[in-house]
């Protein structure tokens, strides 16, 4: 999460019809203090932001998530409330001739890529706290879905009953079995540990025999039955 400052330089809106009727969604590029456009496409969700084009406006936004769980790498969120207007805006620079991709000095991290021992190396837009939490919500999505087969599987043991406190036992003993499992799936998408400890079946070179030639196979009559040995016995 971040704290962002500048001119909306381009207010966008799209606009579409759902299930529960047309909907708008606002984005915006912002221009900061010193004329440079940051990259990012700003979202502001739905609901339209107290902002117009020109605008000095101050906000705090934070990784945007896409419906497969992935992190977007050309726009920001904004955190929902967040968006004002600061009194006493500076003078208005002129834009810069080229696209400047950093983001200003309130993202310091965008500038320069760093390290996480858990992650490894961290750019763009992202802190380590925000791979961490979107890793985190991909693994327990997965760990839903592998906990639900094994159920269907009854490959759980789980405890029997129809009381209350049987009831209750089983929602523990299952939170815990998809807990155990979102755990494992986060530090192998984390540190991608399964590359050294399972074998790619696909990379293991098989051993083919090649098939005979024609004038080297002894072809049989009828059946798979040899017919000299046929006679010979009958």
């Amino acid at each position: 999460m971040s704290t962002i400052e500048g001119f909306v330089e381009k207010l966008n809106i799209k606009r579409g019809d759902g299930q529960y009727g047309p909907w708008a969604a606002y984005s915006a590029k912002i221009q900061a203090a010193d004329g440079t456009t940051l990259a990012p496409w700003f979202q502001f969700g739905f609901n339209k932001p107290p902002i117009e084009e020109g605008d000095w406006v101050k906000f705090e936004d934070e990784a945007a998530v896409l419906k497969d769980g992935t992190v977007s790498t050309s726009a920001r969120s904004v955190v929902k409330g967040s968006a004002s207007k600061p009194k006493n805006a500076p003078a208005r620079p002129a834009a810069t001739s080229s696209p400047i991709q950093a983001l200003s000095q309130s993202t310091p991290y965008r500038s320069k890529s760093k390290t996480s021992e858990l992650f490894g190396e961290i750019g763009g837009y992202y802190t380590e706290s925000d791979i961490g939490r979107i890793t985190w919500a991909g693994a327990r999505k997965d760990a839903v879905q592998i906990v639900t087969l094994l159920l269907q599987e009854d490959a759980l043991k789980l405890t029997k009953g129809t009381t209350p406190s049987h009831r209750s036992k089983r929602y523990e003993e299952l939170l815990g079995f998809v807990d155990k499992v979102n755990v494992k799936l986060f530090f192998d998408n984390a540190n991608l540990r399964l590359l050294d400890t399972v074998d790619d079946e696909g990379a293991v070179e098989a051993s083919v025999e090649p098939l005979p030639e024609n004038d080297e196979e002894e072809v049989s009559d009828g059946n798979g039955v040899d017919t000299e040995e046929a006679e010979e016995k009958f």
